[in-house]
């Protein structure tokens, strides 16, 4: 597995006006400005919280194609949605800049 280029987690979402900053304990990681109008603004405060999770999000999809690794290697005959497993290579490969 590729070694972090990103700020490490946690991360976490500050709200202040129409503006949605996300943090780290070292500082700020973006900052999102939120359209006035409610639905962008729902739609905002929602892709906020999304990239604050980003971090813990790739770190779980990495443990699980690693698990899915090892249960192949334990099971030769194990079953498995193999289209989960592409997409979660696919979706760590978009993180890490690779795709």
């Amino acid at each position: 597995m590729n070694e972090n280029k990103y700020t490490k987690g946690p991360w976490c979402v500050s709200v202040s006006g129409n503006s949605r900053t996300v943090c780290h304990a070292t500082g700020t990681v973006a900052r999102l400005a939120i359209s006035p109008n409610s639905i962008r603004n729902a739609e905002g405060e929602a892709n906020a919280f999304l990239l604050a999770a980003a971090p813990e999000l790739l770190d779980a999809c990495k443990r699980l194609l690693e698990e899915l690794r090892l249960i192949r290697m334990k099971d030769s005959n194990a079953v498995y949605d193999v289209t989960c497993r592409l997409t979660a290579a696919d979706a760590i490969a978009k993180a890490e800049g690779t795709k």
